[in-house]
């Protein structure tokens, strides 16, 4: 057989468009588009946990000006999960703060989803209900309140 045959270049298109296609960046850089709750503890316990919906984006910086961020596809939505909200129960959330040691009136701490607009590290992983690709949110659980 020709090294250059027709066929095996037509061959070699091919699965390297199927290897292109199934291959996935170990990281993303992402922006949080939405959250919605979910209710790991029932009905009635959020634990401060969300989906979110990401979009993947790229960064772009000129010396001496502040970075842009741009959609690398303004159609595709991701679903993801925060990393530091996984754990979260009733009485700890992010990484192990308690709920009781959150200091009582005046101050008003409490956790809250990652704003939408925030850029984000994702790693992609399979769910392992349907092989899908889902991502976790690699940061700490965002704190709102004062002092």
């Amino acid at each position: 057989m020709l090294k250059n045959s027709s066929f095996e270049n037509n061959r070699y298109k091919k699965l390297k468009q199927t290897y292109e296609q199934n291959t996935v960046a170990p990281f993303i850089l992402a922006k949080v588009l939405s959250s919605t709750p979910v209710n790991p503890g029932g009905a009635n316990a959020s634990n401060y946990c969300y989906r979110y919906l990401i979009r993947e984006c790229t960064i772009n910086y000129v010396t001496n000006s502040k970075p842009t961020i741009t959609d690398r596809n303004s159609t595709q939505s991701l679903t993801a999960f925060s990393s530091s909200e996984l754990g979260n129960t009733s009485a700890v959330f992010g990484y192990g703060v308690l709920f009781a040691d959150l200091p009582t009136a005046p101050a008003t701490f409490a956790p809250v989803p990652i704003p939408s607009g925030s850029v984000v590290v994702a790693v992609p992983v399979r769910n392992t209900e349907n092989s899908e690709l889902i991502y976790i949110i690699i940061n700490t659980q965002a704190m709102t309140g004062q002092c």
